[in-house]
């Protein structure tokens, strides 16, 4: 079985055995994301990259090193996706 098979079931496994609010599961979903950028399904990659960023910024131990990737396959789903500005908005914020 493929890293990309397990993926999936890494961010359901993280919620039901640490805190909900822990970073660790945006983590665990911003691979996924990147992990979907590479098979090309970028509407998947999109959603679980946003969820990613939005689970990563407001945990209580937000760290910045995890937004930072988050952001930066954010802008590499958008450049590769042709959606040149909204790669900009995300280039900007690194």
């Amino acid at each position: 079985m493929t890293i990309r098979a397990l993926l999936p079931d890494v961010v359901p496994s993280r919620r039901r055995t640490i805190a909900s609010d822990a970073w660790s599961i945006g983590g665990a979903r911003s691979l996924l994301g990147a992990a979907l950028l590479k098979q090309r399904r970028y509407a998947e990659a999109e959603a679980a990259l946003l969820d990613a960023r939005r689970e990563i910024d407001s945990s209580s131990a937000r760290r910045l090193d995890e937004l930072r990737i988050t952001i930066e396959r954010l802008v590499q789903l958008y450049t590769a996706w042709g959606k040149h500005e909204r790669a900009a908005a995300y280039r900007s914020m690194l």
